[in-house]
C-alpha cells in the first residue's frame, strides 16, 4: 500500500517540476529564439565569461551551449595580419538587452575561444540607455579599472566620432562597455568581454 502512495505522490511532483523548468526555459528564450541578455551573466569564479562558456571552447563545444548553432562570419576580417587563425562566428539568435538587441560575435584564434562581443545599434535616446548599462554593470562588478573618452574632428580621411570606454578586469580577463557615436555615425554600443 506504500509504494502505491509514493507513487501516487511522485508522479505530481515530477510533473510540477518539468512544468516549472519549461517556464524557466520559456521565459529567457521567447518563441523566435531571442534571448534575454543579463549583464550579472558574465563573472564566474572571479573571471569573466558568458554563462556556462568557458575560455579556450572550440567551435562545436561553444555552438552546443548556445540556443542555436553558430554561423561562420566571412565578412569579419581579423585586424592581426599574424600567422595565427582567427576566425568569427555569429549566433543565429538575437540577444535582449532592456529592448535593444544584439547577436553575439565569437572570437576563435586556433579554436580555442577568445572573445565575445555583443554590438548594439541603438536608438535616439541611447545616452540614456548606456547611462543605465553603465549603472548597472557599476552596481554588479563594482568600480570600472578604467575609463577613457575620446573624440575626432571631421577631416577629409575621418568621421568625426566619439567615444567612451569602461573597463572592468581580473587578472586574466577584461569587460569592456563602449559607446561610439558621431555626425555621420549610427550609435553602437559594443559589450565585449576576453582573454587578456
Amino acid at each position: 500500500m506504500k509504494s502505491k502512495t509514493s507513487k501516487k505522490f511522485i508522479i505530481p511532483v515530477i510533473a510540477a517540476l518539468v512544468i516549472l523548468f519549461a517556464i524557466i526555459v520559456i521565459t529567457k528564450i521567447k518563441s523566435n529564439g531571442d534571448v534575454v541578455l543579463s549583464l550579472d551573466s558574465f563573472k564566474s569564479d572571479n573571471i569573466y565569461q558568458f554563462d556556462d562558456i568557458k575560455w579556450g571552447m572550440s567551435v562545436d563545444e561553444v555552438s552546443r551551449k548556445l540556443p542555436t548553432k553558430l554561423e561562420k562570419d566571412t565578412a569579419r576580417v581579423p585586424l592581426s595580419s599574424s600567422s595565427q587563425n582567427i576566425v568569427f562566428y555569429n549566433s543565429k539568435n538575437r540577444y535582449l538587452l532592456d529592448e535593444q538587441s544584439s547577436k553575439a560575435s565569437f572570437e576563435f584564434l586556433n579554436d580555442e575561444l577568445k572573445s565575445i562581443q555583443f554590438s548594439f545599434h541603438l536608438q535616439d535616446d541611447y545616452h540614456q540607455w548606456f547611462e543605465n548599462q553603465v549603472k548597472k554593470l557599476t552596481e554588479i562588478y563594482g568600480t570600472e579599472s578604467r575609463k577613457t573618452e575620446s573624440s575626432s574632428d571631421k577631416t577629409k580621411m575621418q568621421r568625426d566620432m566619439q567615444s567612451i570606454v569602461y573597463v572592468w578586469d581580473t587578472d586574466s580577463t577584461t569587460l569592456q562597455f563602449a559607446l561610439l557615436t558621431g555626425e555621420s555615425i549610427k550609435p553602437t554600443a559594443t559589450l565585449s568581454i576576453g582573454l587578456k
